[in-house]
């Protein structure tokens, strides 16, 4: 994968590569760069990733790689302020708050904060928007 980090960071050097190859670029070098476990370097894409493309935030795909991310960063301040942006931004797909309440309760839980862990859980529970999603959470959790 490093080649592939390698070879992504030159392409969003060059002039001529449009918006799109641009997002895709941004993408795959943050991909790459968090399985090579340069995990500034991802993080660092995925900001940028977002500032171009502020529809990325309601995907799941972009906030996964994000959390992993911010989670391997071991910045517990970071991990903190992207689940109160997320829980709060319920203009976002309930679909993708859910899974990052799920994503941000386990890096909760390994750090040994069971509290916060099934707070997370709660509240993403509680926002839920009807009863087919509340039960769609609570499969999903017990799949996990």
């Amino acid at each position: 994968m490093p080649l592939a980090e390698l070879l992504y960071s030159r392409l969003l050097e060059r002039d001529d590569v449009d918006r799109a190859g641009r997002m895709l670029a941004l993408d795959r070098l943050a991909q790459s760069a968090y399985a090579s476990r340069h995990y500034y370097q991802a993080k660092q894409a995925l900001d940028r990733l977002a500032s171009v493309n502020t529809a990325v935030l309601a995907s799941w795909s972009w906030h996964e790689i994000y959390i992993k991310t911010l989670g391997a960063l071991d910045r517990p301040d970071l991990v903190d302020n992207h689940q109160a942006w997320l829980a709060a931004h319920t203009e976002l797909p309930y679909a993708v708050r859910a899974r990052g309440a799920m994503a941000f309760s386990e890096i909760y839980g390994r750090a040994g904060d069971f509290v916060r862990a099934v707070n997370v859980l709660a509240r993403a529970h509680k926002q839920a928007p009807d009863h087919a999603a509340k039960a769609a959470f609570e499969g999903e959790y017990a799949r996990a």
